[in-house]
Parts: structure tokens; sequence; C-alpha cells
């Protein structure tokens, strides 16, 4: 089983769907084409029939964007960052086809709406997982479970510092290194969450267009490590600053500052002067 198989159940989207202006269209026709009487017993039953049809269609299609994102997170990481768009567009696509085969197009975007609020979930936890197999590895990783591609491999001073790929992980910076990414990623990870989950909601309700989510969530994959350092920073600057108003910190270091200057240059104009 993959990473993310098995994430979610579907039975909510069939009803959702039935429940939904279009769905109830789909009844009024089949009332009146004759399929089915107007009676409760009849529509319940044609109602549970096509809720089945399209749970079933909905997970089969959701494991197909699991696999794909599962192969992605442990194979290629940064691989994932373009594919919010692909899945959308497979989504939609399927959403619209499995509306025609239900018998009334207009069941497309209801479909389409349902699958990508489950997709955007699974796409969020897998970007989380591939950015994270991108922590503390390095060219002499290529191969060796996890990413498979040079390509993956966090380059430039800013990238290697967000990744603990700074230093060997066998020396002292280095597991110093492991232990900053690994607090940053938790914080950036969390920032992703809140706002995917907000951005969720107001796409959920017509307030943004769909693909905001997924939009957001490729970004923070983009700027990832940005995020990470960024967060970093704020941490220890305000944890400093707890210091400061607790044990005047600043002021202590300010005196040895001072203190050193004009030991080494009498002359020298105080810090902060």
């Amino acid at each position: 089983m993959g990473l993310f198989t098995g994430v979610g159940a579907t039975a909510d989207v069939g009803k959702a769907v039935m429940k939904s202006k279009a769905g109830a269209g789909l009844i009024d026709a089949a009332i009146a084409s004759g399929k089915i009487t107007g009676d409760a017993a009849s529509i319940n039953k044609f109602k549970a029939l096509k809720i089945a049809e399209i749970n079933k269609g909905v997970l089969d299609k959701i494991n197909g964007f699991t696999k794909q994102l599962d192969n992605a997170a442990k194979g290629s990481p940064n691989k994932l960052i373009g594919m919010g768009k692909t899945l959308r567009e497979q989504s939609s696509k399927y959403g619209n086809d499995l509306a025609i085969k239900l018998g009334d197009p207009k069941l497309g975007n209801d479909i389409t709406k349902a699958i990508n609020g489950k997709i955007n979930d699974i796409y969020k936890t897998s970007m989380k997982q591939g950015q994270k197999n991108l922590i503390g590895k390095t060219t002499a990783d290529v191969g060796k479970g996890g990413i498979k591609s040079a390509g993956d491999i966090p380059e430039g001073a800013f990238s290697r510092f967000a990744n603990g790929t700074w230093a060997k992980a066998d020396t002292p910076l280095g597991r110093t290194a492991l232990v900053i990414a690994g607090v940053g990623f938790i914080f950036s990870s969390s920032f992703l969450d809140l706002g995917a989950g907000i951005l969720k909601t107001l796409e959920n309700i017509g307030f943004l267009p769909d693909g905001t989510t997924s939009g957001f969530i490729s970004l923070w994959g983009k700027i990832r490590g940005f995020i990470t350092v960024v967060l970093f920073g704020a941490l220890i600057l305000g944890t400093f600053w707890i210091m400061n108003m607790v044990f005047g910190a600043a002021k202590t270091a300010k005196g040895v500052v001072d203190s050193v200057t004009d030991n080494i240059v009498p002359d020298a104009e105080p810090s902060g002067a």
C-alpha cells in the first residue's frame, strides 16, 4: 500500500451530489421519463443506486490520484509541485464524464468540486511528505530510498540551510542543521495546514475560485525553504525578546560588547552609540 492510499471515506460525495440542485434535477428527469415513479420508495431506491455509482467512481479516481502522488513523493518530490494543476484538470474531465454517464451533464460541477476537496487533502499530505523526504539528503543519498533524482537535492546556501544539508550529519554542526531543519519544517507545515484549511473553506463556499487551495499547496512546495527560515528566524527573535524582557539579555550582551571593544580599542565608541 502506498503512502496515501485509503485516505478519507467517499460516502459523503454521492450523498452531497444527490442532495444538490443538479441531483434533484436528475431525479425529476428520471420521474418525467418514466424510469421511476414519484413515490418515496422508488425515489429512495434510485438515489441509493446513483449514490453508490458516484461513490465507486470517485473512489476509483481518488485511488488513481493517490498512486500518482505516492510515487512522486517517494521518487521525485519536486515533481509534486507541478501536479496540482494536472490533478485539477483530470478531476474536472472525470467529473464531466461521470455526469454524462449518470445522465445529466449538470452534475459535473458538483462531482468535480467533491473530488477536488478530497484531492486537495491528499495533495497537501503528499507535498508535506515529499518535502520532508528532502531534509538531510545530499548528493550521496541519490538512489538510496526516498529521492532518486539529483534534481531533488537542495542546492544553494539558502535551500541547504532550510533542508539541514549545509553540514555533514556526522558533525556537531550537521546535527544542529538537521534539528533546525526539522523544527523549521514543523513550523512551515503548520503554516500550510492553517492556510490550506482557510482557503479550502472559502473555496467550498464559492468565495474563491476552484484551484485556489491546490495553487497555495504548490506555492508552499516552491517556497517551503523560505517559510522555514523566516519562521525559524522569528522563533529565535521571539525567544531572544522574551529573554530580554525577563533577564535583560540584550542589555547584558551590549555590556559585554562594550567591555571587549574598550579593551581592544580604548577610544572606540560604545556599541549602539
